[in-house]
């Protein structure tokens, strides 16, 4: 029988108090905010732990003279399960009972007012003084975010705070009242001010000398930098199939911005993808993996002509939350609430923005709502790679830039969504790279800085137009303006390896596979490199994680086949090839590759059935001429094997990625390899290629 509600004082369960009176979570002694009505929902569910309590019960004493949708009840569900779960080690306490409602799985101890020992101090009697100091600090920091930061957006002020060290503690605390101090006066000089003089400055003052003699007896500890995070998709919570991928677009926002600022490593888009249609997993646990040391998750919801965001940053190394809010803003001022959201993420990170920054930060790429809701379809299909979605990618990308002529990232996005569709061979070579390159130029003309069209301008230079060197200039210049971006790295490497660079690419493919740790094609392309390298346990190390985290990824089978024949394991690597190849019989480069193992162990009709089939289709496709070289010279057909070398590189097919290849080994140590290379003046291969 739960006592009366008059009697009771506080709830407490695991390291949690539910305080009745103050109307307030604490979390191991220390309150958390929740909103009235999520405090009010916890309530519900804590007094009536260990039963199932009915949706229809929640809505009639929460929502009793309104009508709300069952979304509004679930996203408070989700906001009261992300609090306790990261303040708990992931437990769980909330259960949902399918069609029915909630339970609360918790032991839960009631603390009445009988229970309290008269000379116990209450609540209210501990925490006077830094309630009012809390107050205070509230009340400045909303003068400071709102002083500093415009109806545009466009300003915003963050005081630098130095490294905390013994010897500084003292002076942070001074400093920090000092500062809020200046605000303060400035504040009182305001004509806004004016109005509120009588009652307003007797608060503001003596909190103010109380918060000031609380940090000279007990400095507080400054928040330590951060140096990198993820922002998960937030949640999308309805069925409107229009808004499905706001949540994505809403992480990708704030993403570009905290990019832009090469102040700490951002996990790009691409890595936290495949989070968006997730909804088990948690963020803690995908921070770890994520190898960054704060997450940023929470949930969006389009309602008619409002988007309402609730947002939690979190601290991967325990669970605990940072910092949390929740916004409730007309979906036309969009752009102004990621101006918000982005500035108070860089403020809970402890970032120092000068005015420059603030420019980057809170620069526009576009004020047009549709605009905006193509391109985030257009980033949600680029980033799945399939045929028909990258079809609707380019469409998307199209349609955003018809809105919008100034949309830089929508072109650079359409950019990379031509060069995709060719790289997967789902479009014509010239076509592609035409499109390809108008849009990248576009975006360059809009804004040089933007590192994705670098990036895209780089491939087609080193794909379509064979030019090294402008493509390495290309992709260089996207590292300098983000430094952090894993595509930009990626793509850097295999234009370092053409240039016969192998140590610096194998540098730059371990800093994309560092910044994108989830990435399958990172992991794949950094197994590529280290076989290069010969170093085939650590390949086949990251083949193997590439599989893990995706195993469709196209050139996985093909790395993967080649680190286990070199490592030693023949018989597996010739195994798993062949399954391969008999679910996809089309796939030429992997049949090129089995044929070569057939060759090297003495299977040898098995081997010539194999370079028939490479010569029909290298009349189309001139590059399996190099498989047929490297193939005919393991047979012994070292004459036929130069003869189909010369025929790769007077196509252009051969490209210096034959001279760190180890399947070329032998081919390479023929004399007349040399020789052929300096007759056809292949000496200078980069620029040829």
């Amino acid at each position: 029988m739960t006592t009366a509600k008059s009697n009771i004082l506080y709830f407490d369960f695991h390291n949690f108090r539910l305080d009745l009176k103050n109307e307030r979570l604490l979390i191991g002694g220390k309150p958390f905010g929740l909103t009235h009505k999520a405090f009010q929902m916890l309530e519900i569910l804590v007094r009536n732990h260990g039963r199932v309590v009915e949706k229809d019960e929640l809505f009639s004493k929460l929502w009793a003279d309104s009508f709300v949708e069952e979304t509004n009840l679930t996203q408070h569900i989700y906001i009261l399960r992300k609090t306790l779960e990261q303040s708990s080690a992931g437990k769980q306490f909330i259960e949902t009972i399918p069609k029915r409602g909630y339970r609360f799985n918790a032991e839960v101890k009631e603390v009445c007012e009988t229970e309290i020992s008269g000379d116990e101090p209450s609540f209210n009697e501990i925490s006077t003084e830094t309630r009012i100091s809390s107050n205070l600090l509230n009340f400045v920091d909303k003068i400071v975010f709102e002083n500093r930061l415009g109806n545009d957006g466009k300003q915003n002020f963050f005081p630098e705070i130095p490294a905390e060290t013994e010897s500084n503690k003292i002076k942070t605390g001074r400093r920090t009242v000092a500062t809020n101090l200046s605000v303060l006066v400035n504040f009182l000089g305001s004509v806004y001010f004016l109005r509120f003089f009588g009652v307003v400055a007797a608060i503001l003052i003596g909190a103010g000398l109380t918060g000031y003699f609380v940090y000279r007896s007990n400095p507080q500890p400054v928040a330590p930098t951060a140096r990198s995070i993820a922002i998960l998709p937030l949640k999308t919570i309805g069925k409107d199939s229009q808004n499905e991928k706001l949540g994505l677009g809403m992480s990708d926002a704030i993403i570009v911005r905290l990019s832009k600022l090469q102040q700490i490593l951002v996990r790009p888009t691409s890595a936290v993808f495949r989070f968006t249609e997730q909804t088990d997993f948690n963020s803690s646990e995908v921070g770890r993996k994520l190898g960054v040391e704060t997450v940023l998750e929470g949930t969006v919801q389009r309602d008619d002509e409002r988007v309402r965001v609730s947002v939690q940053l979190i601290r991967v190394a325990d669970g605990k939350p940072l910092w949390a809010e929740n916004f409730d803003e007309k979906f036309t001022d969009i752009f102004a609430l990621q101006d918000t959201i982005s500035a108070k993420v860089a403020r809970s990170l402890s970032l120092n923005l000068n005015q420059k920054d603030d420019q980057i930060y809170f620069a526009k790429e576009t004020t047009n709502t549709e605009a905006y809701q193509a391109y985030l379809l257009g980033v949600y299909f680029w980033n799945t790679r399939t045929k028909d979605d990258l079809q609707k990618a380019v469409d998307h990308f199209k349609r955003a830039v018809e809105l919008d002529p100034n949309y830089a990232l929508a072109y650079a996005g359409l950019a990379d969504s031509y060069n995709m569709q060719f790289f997967y061979g789902h479009a014509p070579r010239e076509e592609s790279f035409r499109k390809a390159k108008d849009a990248a130029l576009k975006a360059l003309e809009l804004d040089e800085t933007l590192a994705q069209a670098h990036i895209a301008l780089s491939n087609i230079q080193i794909v379509s137009e064979k030019n090294y060197q402008s493509s390495l200039q290309s992709v260089e210049r996207a590292v300098k303006f983000s430094p952090y971006n894993a595509t930009a790295r990626l793509r850097y490497a295999w234009a370092l390896l053409r240039g016969r660079r192998l140590d610096e690419a194998v540098r730059e493919m371990r800093l994309a596979q560092e910044y994108d740790p989830l990435s399958a094609v990172n992991n794949e392309a950094l197994c590529a490199m280290l076989l290069f390298k010969r170093k085939f346990d650590e390949a086949l190390n990251f083949c193997q994680r590439a599989s893990e985290i995706n195993p469709n990824t196209p050139t996985i089978p093909q790395s993967m086949a080649n680190a286990r024949f070199f490592k030693g394991e023949r018989e597996r690597a010739i195994a798993e090839l062949e399954s391969f190849i008999n679910v996809n019989p089309q796939s030429y480069a992997e049949l090129g590759t089995l044929g070569y193992f057939y060759a090297e162990t003495g299977t040898i009709r098995k081997a010539e059935k194999i370079v028939e089939t490479l010569r029909r289709a290298a009349r189309d496709r001139p590059g399996f001429y190099n498989d047929l070289a490297v193939l005919s010279y393991a047979l012994g057909r070292k004459t036929e094997a130069f003869g189909y070398l010369e025929k790769s590189m007077e196509n252009g097919s051969l490209t210096n990625f034959a001279l760190f290849d180890p399947t070329f080994d032998a081919l390479r140590a023929d004399p007349r390899y040399e020789e052929l290379i300096k007759r056809k003046d292949y000496k200078d291969l980069p620029d040829k290629f």
